[in-house]
C-alpha cells in the first residue's frame, strides 16, 4: 500500500504537475511510524508542488519532506507530531513561508526561530511554552491558544497583521491563562509582571488588529486606548464587542477625572491621523461604546469606512444609537458610516 501511494503522488507531481496536493486521514496508512528505505524517501518533493495540505494523520519522520525546496504553503491540521519534527519540517522546506497549524494535539512546546516565514496561523493548540522568533512575520492569528502566562515569547519586528482571539472554553482548559484583554495588555506593554517570558510587541509597522474586546469595560477600553496609543501606524481596527455577563471585570485602576472625558482627554496619533477602517460586530449601543465610536467619528481624520454591526438585543437602543452615529459631525469628510 505504501509503495502504491508514493507510485500515485509521484505521478501527481510529475506527469500532472500537481501544485495543491490534499492528503486525508493516512495516518493507518503510512507516517505512522518512520520506515527506513535504503535512502530516504520525499513523498512530497516536486518542482511544481507549492502547496501541502495534511490532515488527520501522525508524522513522526521529517525526512518525508527532504527535498521540498520549492513548497510555499503547508497546512497541518489535526496532525500528530512533535515540536522537533517540525522544526525538522521547516528546516527541510527552505522556502516555506506559509504554515497553518490547527489542532495539533502533540505540540506541547511550540518553539519556532525562522527568519523566512512571512504567514503564520495556529489554532486550537493547548501549549507549555509557545516561542516565537521571525523576523519578517507579516501576518500572525492565534486563535484558542492556551499557555501558561509566564511562557510566551513573541518577537516579530516586521508584523503587519496580528489576529488574535479567544474563548470562554480556551480559558477551561487551563487555569494559568490570558484572557483577550490580558494578554494585549502584556503584549503592548501596558501590564508587566516580573519574571513573565511574554514580551513586548515591537509594532511600529503594525498596520491591522482584529481581535475581541468589551467595550463596556473599562478594563478593556483601557487597554484599547493605550494599544492606540502605541502601536502607532495602525490603519485598520475590526473588533468583535464580547460584553460581559458578570456585574463588573474592572480591575485597572480608575482614572483621576470624569469618565466621559477619557478618549476626548487623550487623543492619539494613531486616531488622528492613521486610522482608515474600523469594523465592530455585536454593537449594543451602550453609553461606554457610544463613547468610544463618537470619538472616533469626531477625531479620525483619515477614516474611510466606519462598519458597526448591532446586535439586534434592543431594538429601541440600536434605534437611538443610529440617530446619534449619524448626525455626528465627522472630522473625515469622505468616511463612509455603514450601520447594519
Amino acid at each position: 500500500m505504501l509503495e502504491e501511494i508514493q507510485i500515485w503522488i509521484e505521478h501527481l507531481k510529475m506527469n500532472k504537475r500537481v501544485e495543491e496536493l490534499s492528503l486525508v486521514g493516512l495516518q493507518s496508512i503510512f507516517f505512522d511510524k518512520p520506515f527506513s528505505p535504503p535512502k530516504p524517501v520525499s513523498f512530497f518533493q516536486g518542482r511544481t508542488l507549492r502547496k501541502l495540505e495534511l490532515q488527520s494523520l501522525k508524522i513522526s519522520d521529517a525526512s518525508l519532506f527532504e527535498g521540498c525546496s520549492n513548497l510555499k504553503t503547508l497546512m497541518l491540521d489535526s496532525v500528530s507530531l512533535s515540536n522537533e519534527t517540525l522544526v525538522k519540517i521547516i528546516f527541510n522546506c527552505i522556502f516555506l513561508e506559509n504554515l497553518v497549524l490547527i489542532g495539533c494535539k502533540k505540540l506541547v512546546n511550540f518553539k519556532i526561530q525562522d527568519k523566512r516565514l512571512k504567514y503564520l496561523e495556529v489554532k486550537n493548540l493547548y501549549l507549555d511554552k509557545f516561542d516565537l522568533c521571525a523576523e519578517n512575520l507579516s501576518f500572525l492569528s492565534l486563535s484558542n491558544v492556551s499557555c501558561s502566562s509566564q511562557r510566551i515569547f513573541i518577537e516579530c519586528p516586521n508584523l503587519n497583521e496580528f489576529r488574535f482571539y479567544s474563548t470562554s472554553y480556551t480559558h477551561s482548559k487551563m487555569t494559568s491563562q490570558f484572557t483577550t484583554s490580558e494578554f494585549l495588555a502584556r503584549f503592548s506593554g501596558l501590564l508587566a509582571k516580573q519574571g513573565m517570558e511574554l514580551q513586548n510587541f515591537n509594532c511600529y509597522n503594525l498596520r491591522v488588529l482584529r481581535t475581541s474586546f468589551d467595550l463596556n469595560s473599562m478594563d478593556h477600553i483601557i487597554i484599547l486606548r493605550f494599544i492606540l496609543r502605541v502601536w502607532t501606524n495602525l490603519q485598520s481596527l475590526h473588533i468583535i464587542n464580547e460584553v460581559s455577563t458578570r456585574i463588573s471585570d474592572d480591575h485597572l485602576p480608575c482614572v483621576p477625572y470624569p469618565e466621559y472625558m477619557f478618549w476626548e482627554g487623550h487623543l492619539v496619533d494613531s486616531i488622528t491621523h492613521h486610522l482608515k477602517v474600523v469594523h465592530i460586530k455585536g454593537f449594543t449601543g451602550k453609553e461606554r461604546e457610544m463613547t468610544f465610536v463618537l470619538h472616533l467619528i469626531r477625531n479620525a481624520t483619515r477614516l474611510e469606512k466606519l462598519v458597526i454591526e448591532f446586535d439586534n438585543a434592543c431594538p429601541k437602543l440600536e434605534e437611538d444609537a443610529k440617530r446619534k452615529l449619524l448626525l455626528v459631525p465627522k472630522a473625515s469628510f469622505n468616511a463612509s458610516i455603514i450601520l447594519n
